[in-house]
């Protein structure tokens, strides 16, 4: 399938492709917004790297291979073969991200319906596309990162009510069903999105380390996130959401959660600590 886009009075015919994945999270630093590391620790003189759950290495694993959510709200229509795209429907002005980090290769009208539209190439040759979009932050030529905003959600083009139309195509052309490649829903609702790469994009609630992890609790906005790193390891590292609880901020992953004190760090599979570890006095 190939999208015509109209802008400055060109014509340009652009052989579909979608962006893929949007890396955001890394294991375990304390942040409020960002979810504590997962790292169940059963003995205290194992390898720390050891202690990274399976699951959460799949994880970590599939966030740099997929996309990130590129807006909140609600899908409210799937990908068909009469519609090759992901429905997210949200307020006018809600911020569209990009899915993941590329050159904008399109940014202006569309006039197949899309509206005004942005178009990215990604470094292995996918691409993605937004549409129906308000405002426009973005120019053809730029070079944008993950989860930077690239947009404001609209109702132009043709469509009915505000949302974005999203879509992915693959390095060799094809459309395909982004849910398959952005992370999982999570109670049938889109996840916030989650910081990327290491540092905090919001305000910095507790920013400490212990003997083994480097914990960050940030808050973005109203969401509480926490990040959790190995220091052995970096390339290890997750961000989850968190809440506040009376004493401590905590997050959790699977049976495993992550309780964040002022002096320091527990892991939790269920009701029984695996580890507690107390904050040094280095700085994160």
């Amino acid at each position: 399938m190939f999208q015509k886009f109209v802008k400055m009075g060109f014509v340009i015919i652009s052989w579909g492709g979608m962006a893929r994945s949007l890396l955001f999270s890394f294991l375990g630093v304390a942040a409020v917004g960002t979810v504590a590391l997962s790292l169940p620790i059963q003995g205290v003189f194992r390898d720390p790297a050891t202690l990274i759950p399976t699951d959460e290495t799949a994880l970590a694993l599939a966030q740099n291979q997929h996309l990130i959510w590129p807006t909140t709200g609600n899908i409210s229509q799937g990908f068909h073969r009469y519609h090759e795209g992901l429905d997210i429907a949200g307020p006018v002005g809600t911020p569209i991200l990009a899915a993941q980090a590329g050159e904008v290769i399109l940014a202006g009208w569309d006039d197949w319906g899309l509206g005004y539209a942005v178009e990215i190439l990604h470094n292995d040759g996918s691409r993605t596309v937004y549409g129906h979009n308000q405002l426009l932050y973005v120019n053809q030529g730029e070079w944008v990162m993950q989860g930077q905003a690239i947009a404001e959600m609209g109702s132009t083009g043709n469509s009915t009510g505000p949302h974005l139309h999203f879509e992915y195509y693959g390095p060799d052309g094809n459309s395909r069903d982004p849910l398959t490649l952005l992370p999982p829903l999570v109670h049938g609702r889109i996840p916030p999105a989650v910081p990327p790469g290491e540092q905090c994009p919001g305000d910095v609630l507790i920013a400490a380390q212990t003997r083994n992890f480097r914990v960050q609790i940030c808050q973005v906005g109203a969401q509480l996130w926490y990040f959790g790193q190995a220091k052995n390891d970096p390339s290890r590292s997750i961000w989850l959401p968190a809440f506040y609880q009376q004493d401590r901020y905590q997050a959790s992953h699977g049976s495993f959660s992550y309780r964040v004190y002022g002096d320091r760090l527990e892991v939790y599979e269920g009701d029984r600590r695996l580890r507690a570890e107390q904050f040094n006095d280095q700085n994160f």
